[in-house]
């Protein structure tokens, strides 16, 4: 801050300018930490889902074919026909499927099925469960984050309105210095897409200004 040595040493001014451009400087590295850790979350999801989709297409598969196979052996398909909407019924059907396909794998590679099928269809049960499992340890990080982003946040906006106030006071004679300090503080905002008034309402209501908020030194 250009003016940060009008603030003796010992001062308040001086304490909470110090204590302003720390949780400015927090807060720069907690955005580009929370900022990293929502993209791999997202990049987590995105794995999940292909975990997800990769298992339920052999499982479908599978069924289809035990069912295609109680054509000639009525009840052959009694064992494969389990809900597979959502994770946890998806994962039991799949690993049921495993049990109750092992003692007749071989009516399956009979029927076209990859020989390996019951291990490939394993290792797609082991995927989802990790995928799962990474990405609630994700969601649990992002979390962590954004708490203490927003923590950072709340001291960083007490600190800039104590010092609004201490420079409001200390440059109230000074108004080139003072205007140029409520400028910094002035925060553009991004405009909203207007919604459109019900029938019969009169015009919006002027929005209040906000607290100046903090600025890097």
């Amino acid at each position: 801050m250009a003016n940060g040595h009008r603030f003796a040493p010992g001062t308040l001014g001086a304490e909470v300018l110090a204590a302003l451009r720390s949780t400015v400087s927090t807060l720069k590295v907690l955005t580009a930490a929370q900022s990293s850790l929502e993209n791999r979350l997202r990049e987590l999801l995105r794995t999940k889902l292909e975990a997800r989709l990769a298992l339920r297409e052999d499982v479908e598969l599978l069924y289809h074919t035990a069912h295609a196979v109680a054509a000639d052996r009525p009840g052959f398909d009694d064992k494969f026909q389990m809900s597979l909407g959502g994770d946890p019924k998806l994962l039991n059907a799949a690993r049921s499927a495993i049990q109750d396909a092992a003692p007749t794998a071989e009516t399956f590679v009979q029927h076209a099925m990859p020989p390996d099928f019951l291990d490939a269809l394993s290792g797609k049960v082991q995927n989802l469960e990790r995928a799962r499992e990474d990405y609630a340890n994700g969601k649990t990080a992002c979390s962590a984050g954004q708490k203490a982003l927003e923590e950072s946040l709340r001291k960083a906006l007490a600190a800039a309105s104590g010092f609004d106030a201490i420079m409001r006071n200390t440059f109230r004679d000074d108004p080139i210095t003072l205007e140029a300090w409520k400028t910094a503080c002035r925060v553009p905002r991004t405009p909203r897409k207007k919604k459109e008034d019900p029938p019969g309402t009169g015009q919006p209501q002027a929005q209040p200004q906000g607290q100046p908020q903090p600025q890097p030194a």
